[in-house]
């Protein structure tokens, strides 16, 4: 992530002229490929006025048609808390193409099409005190961000930032054996954070930041495990992406203990699955699986529902999401209700 900030000396005006320079004339994207959208007002926010000044500003740059406005749930940031510094934001997006299109849409702006390279002001001018009251800020403030991977991926003609020169030889590896874009790119992406987030002193638990370390890893490992392939390659794919992921700050020890809890939870997610076998293998038998067998095999048996759905879809079995969610949901409802 690229970012900037202003504290109380330029505004709305002089941060959208900035990033309209530095996208068109600093990277040279064409201007009749970026849409804009600025904050528009709705109930949720009462007395906060649509912001029509940031609108007015982008009319010097874009026709009015591709300046969208969207609710405060989309445009506008904060407070950080119940209280504190907060404004509407205005983004910029990118048209890729109609090939990118997700699906069909009447919208302005195309799920997969359109992607949004930079948040280029978050307009810190107002205070949202306790009560929900908003008053101005005596100091307005511009803070932006850009995704620095996502402007690689335009300016190299890439279908993805997975394909980026600097992760291109290491998702070559991986889709050698994968075969599949979509698992591909999950497996880089997944072990790419996994090694991140070690490298910040986490480490694989059922708790806080290191269970999300953990599914991480295990999200991996399913898309390799569905496909019969020994789970030991992983450790080939980690190594490819630590020599492009700021290898200068990967020391010889953050690199073995990436591979010896790499290992661990392998052997961890191998156990599991040898015990769980039986079970995936009566699903296929029997060629469906309710919601309630679905709710033990992932509660009792702790089989992840990531892996139960991408099982059942790779053998054409239904899998029982929304009555599955419920049972999830109906079971954490009660684990929180205080004990007599």
């Amino acid at each position: 992530m690229m970012g900037s900030w202003s504290f109380g000396d330029y505004f709305k005006e002089r941060a959208i002229e900035l990033a309209f320079e530095l996208i068109t004339e600093g990277f040279g994207i064409p201007a009749e490929r970026l849409s804009a959208t600025v904050f528009m007002a709705d109930e949720s926010l009462p007395g906060v006025p649509s912001d029509e000044e940031s609108a007015r500003i982008w009319e010097k740059f874009l026709p009015r048609e591709r300046i969208i406005g969207r609710p405060p749930v989309d445009n506008f940031w904060g407070p950080a808390g119940t209280s504190g510094p907060c404004g509407p934001c205005t983004e910029v997006f990118f048209d890729r193409g109609e090939e990118f299109a997700e699906k069909k849409t009447d919208d302005v702006l195309v799920p997969g099409r359109h992607i949004e390279i930079w948040n280029a002001g978050v307009f810190m001018q107002y205070f949202k005190d306790e009560q929900g009251n908003f008053s101005p800020l005596p100091m307005k403030c511009v803070d932006t961000g850009a995704g620095l991977e996502r402007f690689a991926m335009i300016l190299q003609g890439r279908a993805s930032i997975h394909e980026i020169d600097q992760y291109e030889p290491s998702y070559q590896l991986i889709n050698q054996r994968i075969g599949d874009t979509a698992w591909t790119r999950i497996i880089l992406d997944h072990i790419k954070t996994s090694i991140l987030m070690i490298r910040e002193g986490i480490v694989p638990s059922n708790t806080r930041e290191g269970y999300l370390l953990r599914r991480a890893l295990r999200r991996a490992m399913i898309g390799v495990f569905l496909r019969g392939i020994n789970l030991t390659i992983l450790q080939e794919w980690a190594d490819s992406l630590s020599e492009v992921i700021d290898n200068k700050d990967l020391t010889v020890r953050q690199k073995s203990v990436i591979a010896h809890w790499l290992s661990e939870e392998r052997d961890s997610f191998e156990k599991l699955m040898h015990r769980s076998r039986k079970y995936l293998d009566k699903i296929v038998t029997a060629k469906e699986l309710d919601a309630q067998h679905a709710f033990t095999l992932k509660t009792g048996m702790g089989i992840p529902e990531d892996l139960l759905e991408e099982f059942c879809a790779r053998h054409g079995i239904p899998f029982p999401k929304v009555e599955f969610l419920r049972l999830i949901e109906e079971h954490r409802n009660i684990s929180r209700r205080p004990k007599k």
